[in-house]
């Protein structure tokens, strides 16, 4: 089994975690960067040049959110993780001790929650940005998507790139 800690670089200057973390986000990106262009290039090659720029758009759209909504489990367990403090011992009075008073980051328990400015900004810079893109903004989208297109649920270019949306509903109540 090879883990990916075996291929980052701990003399690096940045922590195994936060490189962790950051590939792990970054794969997606990634894919969509690569799937992206490949789906415009056979979108393209299989249609003539004058109905190609009708329908990239839609099917564009759609094989975006169907990668990030294979990607989102994954991708939302990681950013969350940017909050995820695991509390150690309490304080103690005497004769007892405490070996580690505070709460942990969970990716890497040898960090005090927050207390390194590196932590801060990655969980605030990048961790807070994206949990509004990803808990707000995508499905704002999605219902933005299906409300505006009420009309044209059964238009059969709506229906090729956008039905996987709106399958499960009746039409009437597709928004819902």
């Amino acid at each position: 089994t090879l883990a990916i800690d075996c291929l980052l670089s701990s003399s690096a200057g940045v922590p195994v975690a936060v490189q962790r973390v950051v590939f792990y986000i970054s794969v997606p990106l990634v894919m969509l960067a690569v799937l992206l262009p490949l789906e415009a290039t056979a979108c393209r090659a299989g249609r003539r040049r004058s109905t190609a720029a009708v329908g990239a758009a839609g099917r564009l759209g759609s094989t975006a959110i169907v990668a990030v909504f294979f990607f989102l489990p994954g991708v939302l367990r990681t950013v969350f993780g940017f909050f995820a403090c695991l509390p150690l011992d309490h304080p103690v009075d005497a004769p007892n001790t405490a070996a580690a008073v505070g709460a942990f980051w969970v990716y890497d328990v040898s960090v005090v929650c927050f207390a390194p400015r590196w932590h801060r900004a990655l969980s605030f810079g990048l961790g807070l940005p994206l949990a509004v893109l990803l808990c707000i903004c995508l499905p704002a989208a999605i219902v933005f998507i299906t409300v505006s297109n009420r009309t044209r649920l059964s238009d059969a270019r709506f229906r090729q790139h956008w039905r996987f949306l709106t399958r499960s509903y009746r039409d009437a109540c597709c928004w819902w």
